[in-house]
């Protein structure tokens, strides 16, 4: 599943595909009109996104794949690979984002590092 993103640097959001409203368990584009925070993302990954973000201000390089753990609209942690790119969308310069759900894969790493430790 590829949620895609395109926003200006404001993080004003333009569009999204159902698989991005999917991902975050949003009912449609106006929910999806936010700015990163405490409420979509882990403690840590939000602590990451407003360096970034105020990197990407004042027009430093970014990096163009991340990972990031959010929290979905109702409760639920996901693994995200996230990645970045700008595009020309509606007349302007803005940001696409890329989101791809990779949590079954971490679940699975974990389980497999788990059992080696316990059975090596």
């Amino acid at each position: 599943m590829n949620g895609v993103r395109i926003s200006d640097n404001a993080d004003h959001t333009s569009y999204v595909n159902k698989s991005f409203l999917d991902i975050f368990g949003y009912k449609n584009i106006q929910e999806s009109n936010f700015k990163p925070s405490a409420r979509t993302l882990h403690p840590e990954a939000h602590a990451d996104w407003v360096v970034r973000h105020e990197k990407l201000l004042r027009g430093e390089p970014m990096p163009k794949h991340i990972e990031v753990d959010i929290i979905r609209k109702d409760g639920a942690m996901r693994n995200l690979e996230i990645s970045m790119r700008e595009v020309f969308w509606d007349g302007k310069e803005q940001n696409q984002t890329l989101y791809h759900d990779i949590t079954e894969r971490k679940q699975v790493e974990y389980a497999l590092k788990t059992f080696r430790t316990e059975f090596p």
